[in-house]
C-alpha cells in the first residue's frame, strides 16, 4: 500500500530559514561591530538572539515530524489469502486484487469489495462519513479504508491502494505545513518588520553623526550606535512570547492535553465560534439504554429476565446489543432451545427458551409503535416480542459525554457560539445537542441538498443555523471557511471526515480515541478524551495573552523611547546617552526579569481588544515620559556643563527611575509578590550603579548631578501616571 506523501522541509532548510533571517543577521552584524571594539561585555544581548533562534528551530522540527508521520491507518498487519494460504502482511504490502480476511474489530486497510460474508456484516464508517449508524454490507458492496468491522466476518478483494483510497482523497488537502494562528505572533512580526525598515538607515546616520558631528572616537561611536539600535529591536518580547507559550504547553500536559504548536491555547482563548462533531466528540460513539416500556401487560420482571437471557446466548455485538448487554448482564438459568442470530434481512435476532417462551429483539415496526415514534425524540427503538406478540419497547440513545453539558454551559456563559456539524441524521444530532445544553439546538438543517458551488448560500447557512446534519467532509470544510470570514473558529472532531475542517480551523482539537489522522492535523489533542479540559485550556490561553500583553508593554516602552531618542539625537549635538551595557542593566532589572515573572501569573480575565493596540496604549505614553526626561536632561547638561560621562551617568539613572515607575504602573494591582518583585528590581539596578561603575562606564555623582536627577525624577513619576490617562481620554474622545 503506497502512502500518499508530500515532501516537507528538510532539516537543513529548517535550520537555514530560522537562522538566516534579517532579524538575526542584523543582530550578528551588531555583535560583530561590538566585538571589533574590544568591549566584549556589550555583546551580552546575543544570548536572547541565540535562544530565540533555537526555540524556532525546535518547534519547526517538531511540526515536520508530525506532518511526516501523518498516517491514516492504525493497523499495521492484515490477513491476506495468497496461493491458497492465509498469511499476515504489513498493510504497505497490500496489492490490487489481494483477498483480505476481515473479522470483528478489524480496521479495513484498503478500499475493497465484499466477496462473501459469514453472519451479518456491519461496518462502522463514522470516522470517514460522520454517520454513527453501522452500515450493513453484503457481497458486492464496497468497504472503505479506515472503517471498522462491528459485527460479522468477510472476505474482500482489494480495489484501491495508496492515494487512490477514498480516505486519502480526503487527506490530500490536509498534508501541508500550516503556520499557527496567533494574534500575538502576527502583531510581534508586524512590529519587527516595521522597525527593521528604519533601523539600518538610522544606524548609518547615527554613526556618521557621532564621528563627524559630536567628534566621538570610532569605537565609542560604534558602541553608542549599537546601543541605540538594540533598544529599538523588541527582541526580548519575541523570546518571552516563545518561552511563555512553551511553558503553557507544559501546563496543558497536566490537564492531559497535548499541544502540537505553541499558540493553540492563545487561539482557543480567542475563539468565538466552537464547532463540534457529534459522534465521538459530543457523544462517546456508543449507545445506552434509556428506558423499557412494557406492552400487552407483560411484567417488567419478565422483560428484564428475557433480556438478560437473550444477551447471554446471542452473539450480537453491534452498538444496540452492547447497550442492552451493559444494562442486562445478569446470569440466568434460562436454557435456549434454539438461537436465531441477527440478520439484515430479518432485522431481528432471538432465541427460544422452551417453557419461558420464544423471544425476539429487533427494529420496531409501524404496527407496534403504540404512539411512540423515533422521529419524536431522535432515539432508536427496538421491540421485544414474546411468542410473536409485542412485549416491550426498548428506547436506546446516543451516550452523551458526561462532561459535555458542563463544558457547553461554560462556553455559553463566555458568549462563544456552539455549532454541531455531523454526518448523522439532523434530528438525531439535534437531540444530542439538546441533551448537552447547546443554545438554539432546535435550529437545525439537513445539508444533504446543499452544494459546494453555492458558496453564498453556505455563508448564510453557516451563520444562521446551529445544528448541521448529513454533512460531507467537503461541506464541513466549506462551513468552517465561511465561519472564518467573520469569526475565530475552533473545531473539535475525531474522524477522518473531520480532518480537512480540523486543519482549516483556527484551532483544531482532536480526541485521542479518534483517528490518527485527526490527531496529527489537530493543534490540540485531548489525551483522555475529556471534553471538560477545554475550559482549563481557555484559562491557560487567557493567562498567556493577558500577562504577555502586560509584559510586552515593558518591552515596547523601551522600543518607543529608544526609537524616539535615536531620531532626536540625530539633531542634538550631544552623543547618544547610552552604551549597550548600560541598556543591558536597565533592560535586565526593569524589563527582562520582571516580565518573565509577570507572564507566569494566574490571570483568567476575558481577553479584550487587539493585542497590538492594547500593548501600544501602554507603551507609547510610558515611552514618551522617559523621552521627556532625557530631553530635559540635555538642557540641564548644557546649563551645568556636564561632561560626556556625567551626561550618560545621569541619563542612565533617569531612565532607570523612569523604567522603575513604569514597572510599578504595569504591576497594578500590586500584591505582596509584586511588591517583592518591584523591590528586587530596584535593588538590582541600584547595586549595579553602586558597585559596577567601571563596567557600566558611569562616573561619580556631583552635587549638580544629584539636583538634576532629583528634579527630573520628580517630574517623570507623575508623568507616568498622567500621560496614560491623557492617552485614554484622547482615544475615547476620538471614538465619539
Amino acid at each position: 500500500m503506497n502512502h500518499y506523501s508530500i515532501p516537507t522541509k528538510s532539516v537543513p532548510e529548517i535550520i537555514r530559514t530560522n537562522t538566516l533571517t534579517f532579524f538575526n543577521l542584523l543582530n550578528f552584524c551588531l555583535a560583530a561591530a561590538v566585538f571589533l571594539t574590544g568591549e566584549y561585555q556589550n555583546m551580552l544581548f546575543m544570548g536572547v538572539v541565540v535562544s530565540n533562534m533555537l526555540i524556532g528551530i525546535f518547534q519547526e522540527l517538531r511540526a515536520k515530524r508530525v506532518i511526516d508521520r501523518l498516517s491514516l491507518i492504525h493497523q499495521t498487519k492484515a490477513r491476506i489469502i495468497r496461493n491458497n494460504e492465509i498469511i499476515e502482511l504489513n498493510i504497505a504490502c497490500i496489492n490490487l486484487g489481494d483477498i483480505i480476511i476481515l473479522g470483528e474489530g478489524c480496521q479495513i486497510p484498503a478500499d475493497c469489495e465484499v466477496i462473501s460474508t459469514c453472519g451479518s456484516l456491519e461496518v462502522n464508517e463514522s470516522l470517514l462519513t460522520g454517520e454513527s449508524e453501522p452500515v450493513i454490507k453484503k457481497a458486492g458492496d464496497s468497504l472503505l479504508a479506515g472503517s471498522f468491522i462491528v459485527c460479522g466476518e468477510a472476505q474482500a478483494v482489494v480495489r484501491k491502494v495508496g492515494e487512490d483510497n477514498f480516505a486519502f482523497s480526503i487527506m490530500k488537502g490536509a498534508k501541508y505545513l500550516k503556520q499557527p494562528v496567533s494574534e500575538m505572533r502576527t502583531a510581534t512580526a508586524k512590529i519587527v518588520k516595521g522597525l527593521t525598515v528604519v533601523i539600518v538607515p538610522m544606524a548609518g546616520f547615527m554613526l556618521a553623526k557621532s564621528v563627524w558631528v559630536t567628534g566621538e572616537e570610532l569605537f565609542a561611536a560604534v558602541n553608542s550606535t549599537v546601543a541605540s539600535v538594540l533598544g529599538i529591536i523588541p527582541q526580548g518580547v519575541i523570546l518571552l512570547t516563545s518561552a511563555v507559550m512553551a511553558i503553557s504547553v507544559i501546563r496543558l500536559s497536566r490537564h492531559k492535553a497535548l499541544a502540537r504548536n505553541l499558540y493553540c491555547a492563545e487561539t482557543l482563548a480567542r475563539v468565538d465560534v466552537l464547532c463540534l462533531d457529534k459522534t465521538g466528540t459530543l457523544t462517546t460513539g456508543g449507545m445506552s439504554l434509556e428506558k423499557v416500556v412494557p406492552l400487552g401487560g407483560t411484567s417488567l420482571r419478565e422483560i428484564e429476565a428475557a433480556l438478560c437471557a437473550l444477551m447471554q446466548v446471542l452473539p450480537d455485538k453491534n452498538p444496540t446489543a452492547s447497550a442492552i448487554r451493559a444494562a442486562y448482564n445478569r446470569n440466568t438459568d434460562w436454557k435456549a432451545v434454539s438461537i436465531t442470530p441477527f440478520s439484515s434481512v430479518r432485522k431481528y435476532s432471538g432465541a427460544d427458551f422452551g417453557m419461558h417462551g420464544s423471544f425476539t429483539l429487533g427494529a420496531a415496526s409501524a404496527s407496534v409503535y403504540t404512539g411512540i415514534t423515533e422521529a419524536m425524540d431522535g432515539k432508536r427503538m427496538l421491540t421485544l416480542t414474546k411468542n410473536d406478540k409485542p412485549a416491550a419497547h426498548i428506547i436506546i440513545s446516543d451516550t452523551v459525554r458526561p462532561e459535555a453539558r458542563k463544558t457547553i454551559s461554560f462556553f455559553n456563559k463566555q458568549n462563544v457560539s456552539i455549532k454541531i456539524i455531523s454526518g448523522d441524521n439532523p434530528v438525531t444530532v439535534m437531540h444530542a445537542a439538546l441533551a448537552s445544553g447547546v443554545k438554539d439546538a432546535g435550529n437545525f438543517i439537513d445539508m444533504s441538498d446543499v452544494r459546494i458551488a453555492d458558496i453564498s448560500r453556505i455563508d448564510e447557512i453557516a451563520e444562521n443555523y446551529t445544528v448541521f446534519g448529513r454533512v460531507t467532509p467537503q461541506i464541513k470544510l466549506e462551513l468552517i471557511k465561511a465561519l472564518k470570514k467573520k469569526h475565530t473558529v475552533g473545531m473539535v472532531g475525531d474522524g477522518v471526515n473531520d480532518v480537512l475542517s480540523l486543519k482549516e480551523s483556527d484551532c483544531g482539537i482532536a480526541m485521542q480515541s479518534g483517528s490518527e489522522a485527526a490527531r496529527n492535523v489537530a493543534s490540540l489533542v485531548l489525551l483522555d478524551d475529556n471534553f471538560a479540559s477545554l475550559p482549563k485550556i481557555v484559562a491557560e490561553g487567557r493567562r498567556s495573552i493577558n500577562n504577555l500583553e502586560r509584559s510586552a508593554g515593558l518591552f515596547l516602552t523601551r522600543t518607543v523611547y529608544s526609537l524616539l531618542l535615536a531620531v532626536l539625537f540625530l539633531f542634538i549635538t550631544l552623543p547618544f546617552p547610552f552604551t549597550p551595557i548600560q541598556m543591558t542593566l536597565i533592560n535586565g532589572a526593569f524589563i527582562g526579569i520582571p516580565s518573565l515573572f509577570l507572564a507566569l501569573e494566574k490571570n483568567a480575565a476575558l481577553v479584550r481588544g487587539s493585542f497590538l493596540k492594547n500593548v501600544l496604549m501602554k507603551a507609547i505614553p510610558y515611552g514618551l515620559s522617559a523621552v521627556f526626561g532625557i530631553l530635559a536632561l540635555t538642557v540641564f547638561s548644557a546649563v551645568f556643563d556636564f561632561t560626556k560621562e556625567e551626561f550618560r551617568t545621569c541619563a542612565t539613572l533617569i531612565l532607570g527611575i523612569a523604567s522603575f515607575a513604569v514597572l510599578c504602573r504595569i504591576c497594578r494591582p500590586i500584591d505582596g509578590k509584586k511588591l517583592v518583585l518591584i523591590a528586587v528590581s530596584g535593588i538590582l539596578f541600584a547595586l549595579g550603579i553602586e558597585f559596577f561603575e567601571e563596567l557600566l562606564g558611569v562616573s561619580a555623582f556631583t552635587p549638580q548631578m544629584h539636583i538634576v536627577t532629583f528634579l527630573l525624577s520628580a517630574f517623570m513619576l507623575p508623568a507616568c501616571i498622567a500621560l496614560p490617562k491623557l492617552t485614554e481620554y484622547i482615544v475615547e474622545r476620538h471614538k465619539k
